[in-house]
């Protein structure tokens, strides 16, 4: 028996720290994006992003969550996510140059797109995809929405409740034994 206990401990404890990154991170980023407008913000420089085009097909697509991660070391042919004019966008870097000031600029393009993005300022770029979750933009989606956010909170809550109440009762069942 008591190995089922330990066994609910830390998968609860788990799962509550795991919910509580998520709310925090997820609450974190739409502050920014509210408040700075911020189009892919980032939090302690990792930041994600769901992609909306099939642009990066067949390696990334719609509906995929990148990870990105914020660096001053990007490279050609790195994926990397960019602030868009409303939304972030992921695409591959295809060149890179600086210019007589010393300003990096990138050229992007879609690995399924004929033609580049243009050049942009490397500043504009939000960070390189170190990892491409497949279809989990949809849920990401959801769970930044304030809904989304108060539904992460309940079933937390839940889950300490539920935790609480076990330990509750395990302490009840050995007072009574005495």
């Amino acid at each position: 028996m008591k190995i089922w206990r330990f066994i609910w401990n830390t998968v609860s404890t788990v799962l509550i720290v795991v919910l509580a990154l998520i709310t925090v991170f997820n609450l974190v980023s739409f502050v920014k994006r509210k408040t700075t407008g911020d189009v892919c913000p980032t939090v302690l420089g990792v930041g994600v992003a769901v992609v909306i085009s099939g642009s990066m097909e067949p390696e990334i697509r719609v509906d995929d969550l990148v990870v990105i991660v914020k660096t001053d070391d990007y490279a050609l042919r790195d994926v990397v996510v960019y602030e868009g004019k409303n939304y972030p966008v992921t695409h591959r870097i295809v060149s890179m140059r600086t210019d007589e000031d010393g300003k990096v600029w990138v050229t992007t393009q879609g690995d399924a797109n004929n033609t580049d993005d243009g050049e942009l300022p490397i500043e504009r770029i939000c960070g390189e995809v170190v990892c491409v979750l497949p279809g989990v933009g949809r849920i990401q989606g959801f769970l930044q929405s304030p809904l989304g956010m108060l539904m992460l909170t309940f079933v937390a809550v839940v889950i300490v409740g539920a935790v609480e109440l076990s330990q509750s009762l395990r302490h009840s069942r050995y007072r009574r034994r005495r």
